[in-house]
């Protein structure tokens, strides 16, 4: 049954259904399956609501609907990791089953993240499919609006993700070490940076027989020369150095996995699963190149030295570093673009094409936003971000 987290009431759970995906009816197969899960591990029933499945998921099933007696749910059966890579399936589930026990003791925090319900045996995270499968209560709220309430509160919440994700790691010695080696990371950026120099790179460079995506690894082998200045900017940046400010991560804060409630502060951040440790400025690069991507693409002329202003003072009020931090963004952009490019072609090259639908956006989206990247945040220098962040007059 739902363990709510010390500190937290938990909440009677309503029949709607708040979203930012799209679903279409499941079928009958897909019922099926989800009802027999849903009975075994939590004991739950299946009502006459309907089951939904989000179709623009790329790397997992998830599904809405509500149960008897909890209420309205999100179940997600990820297949992001791959479980021959590190030892099989058990494997996989304990790591997020302490990624989901450490979400909620965050939350029970006051971090804005979405409940995770457990199972009957008090696990946050089941095997469904051989896959693992985590349950979530529907937090209500409104999707990201790019409106500069929406800009602030988001760098409010993600600055206090981070302070309160530090404070909880002081208060408890040796967790941090310990959840290291116990949270899987799926082809992090040193990893796959070592294997592009060592082999990867030189098996792009000729087309591969039996390539599913010819399209996509053209252009990489097109952009080649480009792929490797851009890893030498961000080996030489200092991004990846021991001794920057670090903590917990999130890992994928953007414009689909927040939630904002009616007085315009962040009611969740959803999609947990891939939280890690790491330098706070790899967060800020990854979502202000989500925001920004999503602003600049309804709003070309935009402002976004006013939207990333407005940011980063709403975050440095919450989480203070210094300047030498905020100079990195620029590189931190860079990294997560990359490892998600080198790690798509990882799979598509040396894991029989595994999460096709990631694949595309190599060419649609990750190296266009390479090359404009740069450009769009060469505002980000250390005078600026003195001026407009460190200043101690706000914007709000």
């Amino acid at each position: 049954m739902y363990q709510s987290s010390p500190g937290r009431k938990s909440r009677p759970m309503r029949d709607s259904l708040p979203t930012l995906a799209k679903f279409i009816p499941a079928t009958s197969e897909e019922r099926t399956a989800v009802a027999e899960v849903l009975f075994r591990e939590y004991g739950w029933r299946l009502t006459s609501h309907a089951l939904a499945r989000a179709i623009n998921t790329s790397s997992s099933d998830v599904f809405r609907t509500v149960v008897e007696p909890v209420g309205a749910i999100i179940l997600k059966i990820s297949s992001w990791f791959h479980p021959p890579k590190f030892g099989g399936e058990e494997r996989v589930i304990r790591s997020l089953n302490a990624v989901y026990e450490l979400s909620e003791r965050l939350r029970g925090k006051g971090v804005p993240l979405a409940p995770t319900l457990a199972s009957k045996s008090g696990a946050w995270v089941v095997s469904c499919d051989r896959r693992p499968a985590v349950v979530m209560s529907c937090v209500e709220g409104v999707p990201f609006n790019l409106s500069d309430e929406h800009f602030i509160a988001s760098g409010a919440a993600l600055g206090q993700f981070h302070a309160m994700g530090r404070g909880w790691l002081d208060e408890h010695s040796g967790q941090e070490e310990a959840l290291q080696k116990m949270i899987l990371v799926e082809m992090p950026y040193e990893e796959s940076r070592t294997l592009y120099g060592e082999s990867m790179r030189t098996d792009l460079r000729q087309p591969h027989i039996g390539c599913q995506a010819p399209e996509v690894c053209a252009a990489v082998r097109e952009q080649m020369e480009f792929l490797d200045q851009t890893i030498s900017f961000i080996d030489a940046s200092g991004i990846n150095a021991k001794e920057r400010a670090h903590g917990i991560l999130h890992n994928d804060v953007n414009g689909g996995n927040i939630l904002f409630a009616p007085d315009g502060s962040v009611s969740a951040f959803l999609d947990f699963d891939q939280a890690s440790f790491g330098p706070f400025v790899w967060d800020l690069g990854n979502t202000l190149t989500s925001f920004m991507t999503e602003f600049l693409k309804k709003n070309p002329e935009g402002d976004r030295q006013s939207k990333v202003r407005l940011f980063l003072q709403a975050y440095h009020t919450a989480n203070v570093l210094p300047v030498e931090e905020y100079v990195l963004i620029l590189a931190a952009t860079q990294r997560w673009d990359v490892m998600r490019i080198l790690r798509s072609l990882r799979r598509h090259h040396y894991e029989d094409n595994r999460l096709p639908g990631l694949l595309s956006k190599i060419k649609e989206r990750l190296l266009p936003r390479l090359e404009r990247m740069p450009i769009l945040f060469s505002f980000l220098t250390e005078n600026w971000i003195r001026e407009n962040v460190l200043n101690p007059v706000k914007d709000f």
